[in-house]
């Protein structure tokens, strides 16, 4: 019997619901257990993986530890660890304002703003009191936690490699300064760019997968919310809120791929430098040197489905630009159902 316009309309309702109610938290929820489980199993990998980047550190000894590192690092955990703090407390803010705006009674007013606003669709199905809220929002703060430690996790690493790969790059354009023509030199240096492209390698196939979940969540969470820039705004605390949110999840994707960018960057700067080596420094060691140049690409990947370079931003804006167009025209109905909806069901 095929089915009745009463059955598609409840149909279409309910894939409306699922689409815009729960397909945010779904993707939130997976992808944090995906990243759980992808550090579970860095962790196993973790002391070879150190071992192998201590032994790069000692046969570098000469080139002492990376001057600011230590600056770059602080500054970065300091910033986006404030920043996702800050963008905690206003979103409870939002909240409390909408509570107070919506309610009178303290009673109902603590059912609503522990039940009603974000756990409404899991208090559909199960029995609601304070104890189980309470927990579900512990866990939803350290899954947006999980998020912003995964982009800072691949921005350490990357700004580490980059640091070191910056010295031998230093040290290559010291040595064509100076005029050293000695293959002995030549011969180091070599080595030493060749045991970090070894190393940059193997930290890349340990962490590709958690490079791909950072980029991914980040670019689908951005879209959903410049989508819901569409929305209203009630109060100046919702525009606060909202704004900051975006503007941190916008700034920590423009910095991990900043970050990993300057991997690939300044590997290929030695290249450059040894194409411009004076006619009599050049020896046959500079010329294998460069030849191994030519054929080596260091870049810090997400399982090979792209390499991270900075016209990467780029690409993910058109990309993003286009996505949101669709989604836009495809929605056209909830942008107009959203000026008939209330704040306080």
């Amino acid at each position: 019997m095929p089915p009745t316009p009463l059955i598609l309309e409840k149909y279409d309702n309910i894939l409306k619901k699922i689409h815009w109610v729960l397909v945010d938290y779904v993707a939130k929820d997976a992808a944090s257990a995906y990243v759980a489980i992808l550090f579970i199993d860095l962790a196993r990998h973790w002391p070879k993986l150190m071992l192998k980047w201590r032994e790069v550190e000692q046969d570098m000894e000469g080139y002492r530890f990376p001057k600011g590192l230590n600056r770059k690092i602080i500054l970065l955990l300091i910033s986006f660890t404030s920043m996702f703090l800050v963008e905690f407390g206003l979103h409870q803010a939002s909240r409390i304002y909408r509570v107070i705006e919506c309610q009178t009674d303290q009673d109902k007013a603590v059912d609503f703003f522990f039940g009603n606003l974000t756990l409404s669709h899991i208090f559909d199905h199960i029995p609601y009191n304070i104890p189980t809220s309470l927990m579900f929002q512990y866990w939803f703060l350290q899954i947006d936690f999980g998020f912003t430690y995964t982009d800072l996790f691949v921005m350490v690493i990357s700004i580490s490699l980059a640091s070191r790969m910056t010295q031998v790059c230093n040290k290559i354009k010291l040595a064509c300064q100076k005029q050293i023509s000695n293959e002995q030199t030549w011969i180091n240096l070599r080595r030493d760019y060749l045991r970090l492209e070894s190393l940059c390698h193997l930290v890349n196939d340990q962490i590709s997968n958690i490079i791909l979940v950072s980029f991914l969540p980040n670019i689908f969470t951005i879209l959903t919310r410049v989508y819901n820039s569409l929305k209203p705004k009630q109060n100046y605390l919702e525009d606060i809120y909202f704004y900051f949110s975006l503007a941190f999840l916008i700034s920590r994707t423009v910095t991990v791929c900043i970050c990993a960018a300057l991997v690939h960057e300044e590997s290929r700067k030695p290249l450059n430098i040894l194409n411009s080596v004076p006619h009599n420094v050049y020896n046959n060691e500079i010329e294998v040197f460069i030849n191994q140049l030519l054929h080596i690409e260091i870049s810090m990947n997400g399982k090979h489905f792209f390499n991270i370079k900075r016209q990467l931003i780029l690409k993910i804006a058109g990309a993003m630009v286009t996505y949101e167009l669709v989604l836009i025209q495809f929605n056209q109905e909830n942008l107009q159902s959203w000026s008939r909806s209330t704040r306080c069901a």
